[in-house]
Order: C-alpha cells, then structure tokens, then sequence
C-alpha cells in the first residue's frame, strides 16, 4: 500500500505498507479478526520448460525409527526455461480457448463495442429514404450502439466545423456536399450547393457536381460578391413567400405551396477566419460580410444554410456563434481548446485520424465519412466524378453557376437598345447589357493608358446605332480614332472650328430635342480646350445642351475633372459618367459620391464604374467592330 493509513483502512494493521516494492505479488489476506496470512502471488508472466522435470531422488539412514536423511546434493538440471516461447498465460489462454472449442462453449457479449474505423465510405451511410444530411458513423458507448449521424437542417440551421490543420475539416465539407448530392436522389429533394475556398483548394473537385452551382476562390473578388448577392436575393424572396403561407421550414413550404421542386441551398464556406479577414474590414466589402451573418441568423427557417470550417475557437466570431446551434469539433492543435468548446479532453489527441471529431457539449465521437472510402484527395475527386455522372443519368437539374463579367464584349452581340437606351455594355450586377440615359452631360474619366479613347469609339458608336437619325458631332484631333471609326454628322478640330461648331449648334441646342433624338456632342481630349479660343463657345454650348436635355459626352484624364474651369465643371455637375479603372478617392471628386475602397488591378482594360444619380455599376465596355 500507499502508505499505512490505507494498510489499516485494509487490513487493521500497517503490515502492507512494509512490504519490499522490489518483490511484486507480495500479499497479506485477512480472514477475520487478528487472523493474516502472508502469500506470495503466482507470476503468470514467466515461461515454463517444456521438458518434464527430473524425478527426485531421496535417501535415509536404515535404523531403527525414523530415518535420517541424507544431505544429497541434488543434480544439476540443464534444461532452461524457453525465453522465446509462450508465456504461461499464453499457454493458460491457449489451452482454456481450445477446451472451450471441444465444448462448444459460446464467447461471451462484449461489453463494448469495436472502436470506429479511420475511413467510412458516404456511398454505403446514406440511405435515400431518410431524410437529413448523412455525415459519418457516431459510437453512442452509453447506448451501446454504432450507427450513421445525420444532419438536420431545418432543426439545426448552419454548422462549423472546428479543428487545425490536416485535421479533415475540408474533407467534411466535401462529404456534406457528397451526402446533399446523394439525398437529391431520394426523399432530400433538390439541392443548390455553392462553395467558397479560402482554403487550399479542397472544394474544387465538387464543381464536377451538377448539385454544385460554382466553387469560388476567395481572391476572387467579384464572384464572391456576386455568390453572396445571389444567395441575399434569395433570402430576401423567400422571406415574403414563406411568410405567405406560414412555413417555418423548408419541408413545410415544399408541403403547404405545393412546391416540392423548391430547393434547399446550401453554402460551404472553407476558411471562415479568412473570409472574415477579406471582408469584414475592408469597407467597399462589408456587404459580403454582412450578407453571411444575415445568412447564418435567418436562413434555417427558408432553407437556406451555411457549413462552415475553423481552425481555431476564436475564429467564430460572437455575431455568428449565436446562431450556429452545431459544433463539429475536430483535433486541436492546443489542448486547452478543448476546454474552450466544451469537449471532453481525453476523446481526442495528436493520434485522432482526420475527420475524428466530437459535438461540442457532447462527448460521443464521430468519424466521419468521405467520398469513395478513400483517404488520398485523387481518389476523392474519382468518387466524386463516378457520382457525378449518376446524377447527371438521374435527371438531376444542374445549379446556375456563378459566373464572371467578361473582359472582352464585341459590340456586334449586343443589341442595339436596351429599354429604349443606347447600350453602355454589360453590367456586372446583372451580367447583362445596360444602357445610358444620352440626355444632360456624361464625363469619361480615366488614368492614361486605361483606354479611354477604345471607350469613346465604343460609346459614340453605341449612340449611332441606338439614335440612328440624331445628330452627332465629334470635336477633337484630326487624326483620332474616333473621329475617323464613327458616323459623325459633323466634325470639328481646330480651335477656330471648335468655336464656329459650337456657335452654329446654339440655336438648335436651345430648342427641345426632336422627334428624331437629341443633338449629340462628343469631346475629346477636353483638356486640349481649356484656357483656348474655343473654350467659352464650347461652354456655352455645354451648357445650353444641359438645359434642353440634349446630350454632351467629354472626354479626359481623371485629373482634369478635378480642376474648377468653367467647362469643367459644367460637365461634371451632371453628376454623370464612367471611370476607368478608378480608384477609391474618384468618387467624391468627380460626382460627390463615395467610391467603395477598390484596386485598379481589379478592372481589365474597358472595366470601370458607371456613375448615375449616386448609383454605381461595374460595367465592361464592348469593343466596337
């Protein structure tokens, strides 16, 4: 024993305490009161010879009474014991085992069950006629039962998983696209799965998925927000007809608008602290940001759900962790964390397989499954092809992707109108073609090199086709571009003409626009005029064009609409136009609207900001035949 105390709690006396640790199996029984007996435990560890041992011997005087013995000294036994044969408990196990065989005596019930294997194939978990998202197989010890876990959407809303790196938090988020595919064949009904990686790439062999409307890099920038006004539409057009008819799920609404077609969405975000990061700080991306917790706190109740991955229990953040009610908590790179997310410390360690994982507020351990049964990502992605084309046979509807504004539009496949307006180019809001109101001033701005002079050939020829009876006139350089690829009615270069031009349109510009469309006048390279001969003619017009609802598009450097000329600021006090490849600061400068923080990096050449009554629009202009 310990001590004495704890040989007197035993035995009445502190005889155990006493006894030499360097010979184990020494023991002390009680029997009854003041009744010890010492023994010595039998070592079953040991190995006995195989050989029988040597009889004895033994010899005594012949007198008469009792012998007397002789002190023999007994022979020398040179069998040993086998050091590399069985132990004595092998043996013992070994010969009870096979005495149980004879007698056919049945092994007794476990008390346990195995422990849970390292892999689990999704295919062979999901069941198509339960509903919920299958996620891996769970071990219940207090029920005594191993058995597929499943997700359940509608009564838990969004889920994140927790755990370091290589720990299988990307692989989760494969399998709950896997398994959401999988019930898209069965009594799940149809599914839209959108992903977003900030991560390593791990959700990039879903796009094979025709469940899977897009994976989209987290650098990229302009398909993130596209994916998250996307996902705010439908929040918002699911509120009003959810509401309608009183469904506090998406199972209920599918039940009571007879809409069994309506599907689930689902957004798996790889790389929540990232995404935060990105987003969250950067004041042109708040919308992102707040889109996503609108998502997590609203969407449950109209089938709209975000899965989500962590590495640590500080990256969800306290505006999200209220609304996620399920935490999949993998192996931590810190010990402590487990204490932080209220899981038990000795279920998981550094030798926890990947996907290992427990609820936080629960201490049984799932693991959970992947595509195929197969740990090696290629072989992932091969499981994930095979299922791909099944669904593809099946019939199953592929989601709308997330697509990109194009970097190069041809003007011949746009139309020549848009709502009665002449084409601008494509918006990236709606990826569609928008047009320009050609009535009051337009300002094209733009750092040198950015292409405004591909614009104004764009846009004059924009104005031909849409107002093909209107007058256009272009002023600017005998030798531009523009004046020499677009049908003007009337041309002027030199100050002098400059001037004449703008005196002979004056009375034409101070009448109302006809049935024909309104006066057009295109300048280029306003700069060249300020401060010259042709600058109050020009002005004049300018302004008498404002007034009447004709149209006067100029065009020049960003710096130059920052100046306080007169010509200047006519055309900028529309408050109207576009700036190619702006910056943040343009904004307040040319219209008295703040920009979004934005990067030129993030505009191709013919990409800019479109200014309309404090509106803005990334649109991309068409390059003209």
């Amino acid at each position: 024993m310990a001590d004495e105390a704890d040989s007197v709690d035993v035995l009445g006396t502190p005889l155990a305490a006493g006894f030499d640790p360097a010979v184990p199996g020494r023991g002390a029984v009680r029997t009854g009161p003041g009744r010890l007996a010492l023994f010595q435990a039998g070592y079953a560890g040991g190995r006995s010879s195989s050989t029988p041992p040597r009889a004895g011997v033994a010899l005594e005087s012949l007198e008469f009474g009792p012998g007397e013995p002789w002190d023999v000294p007994l022979p020398v036994d040179h069998t040993t014991p086998d050091d590399d044969g069985p132990t004595d408990l092998a043996r013992t196990v070994r010969t009870v085992r096979a005495a149980a065989r004879v007698e056919a005596i049945p092994p007794p019930r476990r008390p346990w069950l195995p422990e849970l294997g390292a892999l689990q194939a999704i295919e062979e978990l999901a069941d198509p006629v339960r509903p919920g998202v299958v996620l891996g197989v769970v071990d219940r010890p207090a029920r005594q039962e191993q058995h597929a876990w499943t997700w359940d959407p509608d009564a838990e809303g969004s889920l994140v998983v927790l755990g370091t790196s290589g720990a299988g938090k990307s692989t989760t988020l494969r399998t709950l696209a896997v398994s959401a595919a999988l019930g898209a064949l069965g009594v799940g009904g149809p599914v839209q799965v959108y992903g977003l990686d900030l991560g390593s790439g791990g959700l990039a062999m879903l796009d094979e998925l025709p469940v899977v409307g897009s994976v989209v890099d987290g650098a990229d920038t302009e398909r993130v927000q596209r994916l998250m006004r996307t996902l705010r539409t439908a929040l918002d057009d699911r509120a009003t007809r959810f509401g309608a008819v009183r469904a506090g799920s998406l199972t209920d609404y599918r039940t009571l608008a007879g809409r069994p077609d309506e599907p689930r969405l689902l957004l798996l975000l790889d790389g929540l602290a990232a995404f935060r990061e990105a987003y969250e700080a950067d004041a042109g991306r708040t919308g992102a940001w707040s889109v996503l917790q609108r998502l997590v706190a609203e969407g449950r109740p109209l089938g709209i759900h975000v899965a989500m991955s962590a590495e640590r229990p500080g990256a969800l953040p306290t505006s999200l962790a209220g609304s996620v009610a399920r935490r999949l908590v993998l192996r931590q790179a810190d010990e402590s964390a487990y204490g932080v997310l209220d899981v038990p410390k000795d279920v998981l360690g550094p030798d926890s397989p990947p996907g290992r994982g427990v609820f936080a507020g629960e201490g049984d351990e799932l693991q959970v499954a992947v595509p195929g049964g197969r740990a090696a990502p290629a072989e992932q992605a091969v499981a994930v092809a095979a299922l791909a084309a099944r669904l593809r046979a099946a019939g199953v509807g592929a989601t709308p992707p997330v697509r990109r504004l194009p970097t190069v539009v041809a003007a011949a496949n746009l139309p020549a109108t848009v709502a009665s307006l002449p084409v601008l180019g494509i918006a990236d809001d709606t990826l569609e073609p928008c047009g320009f109101e050609p009535r009051g001033t337009f300002l094209l701005a733009g750092m040198p090199g950015s292409g405004r002079t591909t614009a104004l050939v764009a846009l004059g020829t924009a104005l031909r086709r849409a107002l093909p009876r209107a007058s256009l006139y272009y002023v600017g350089a005998r030798r531009s571009p523009v004046r020499e690829r677009v049908a003007w009615t009337g041309t002027a270069s030199t100050p002098d003409e400059i001037a004449a031009l703008a005196r002979e349109l004056l009375p034409t510009l101070a009448a109302p626009p006809s049935d024909d469309g309104p006066v057009v006048l295109v300048v280029e390279a306003l700069a060249d005029l300020l401060g010259g001969p042709a600058e109050q003619a020009l002005t004049e017009a300018v302004r008498t064009a404002r007034r009447n609802d004709h149209f006067v598009l100029a065009e020049s450097e960003t710096s130059t609409w920052g100046s306080s000329w007169p010509l200047v600021a006519e055309v900028r006090n529309g408050r109207r136009g576009f700036v190619l490849q702006p910056d943040h600061l343009d904004g307040d400068a040319l219209f008295r609207t703040t920009f979004p923080r934005m990067g030129r990096a993030e505009f191709p050449p013919g990409r800019g900001v479109l200014v309309e009554q404090g509106r803005l629009r990334r649109v991309q202009l068409p390059v003209a035949d």
